[in-house]
């Protein structure tokens, strides 16, 4: 069983992804985050195995928060989903 954690500023993001999460025998959704501060505090509390981190978000974004994320619960993989298009935008 894969735990995941799921950030995302936008409800309905995270609504879609836990439906997904929660239809599977091969994944246990741990928590859900709205902000990258919210997400730190999520991963060093439950120690998910994956985080799906949305990019852009207000305060820490998910780029600062996979760092402390990282430097927290080394064992955590995290991956950063956008809707960027343009590769500019994104630091």
């Amino acid at each position: 069983m894969i735990r995941i954690g799921i950030v995302d500023d936008h409800e309905m993001v995270r609504y879609g992804l836990r439906i997904l999460f929660e239809a599977s025998d091969e994944f246990e959704l741990v928590g859900e985050a709205a902000t990258g501060e919210e997400a730190v505090r999520l991963c060093t509390m439950l120690k998910p195995d994956v985080v799906l981190m949305d990019v852009l978000m207000p305060g820490i974004d998910g780029v600062e928060a996979t760092r402390q994320i990282r430097d927290a619960v080394p064992k955590t993989q995290v991956v950063l989903l956008s809707s960027i298009r343009d590769h500019s935008t994104a630091r």
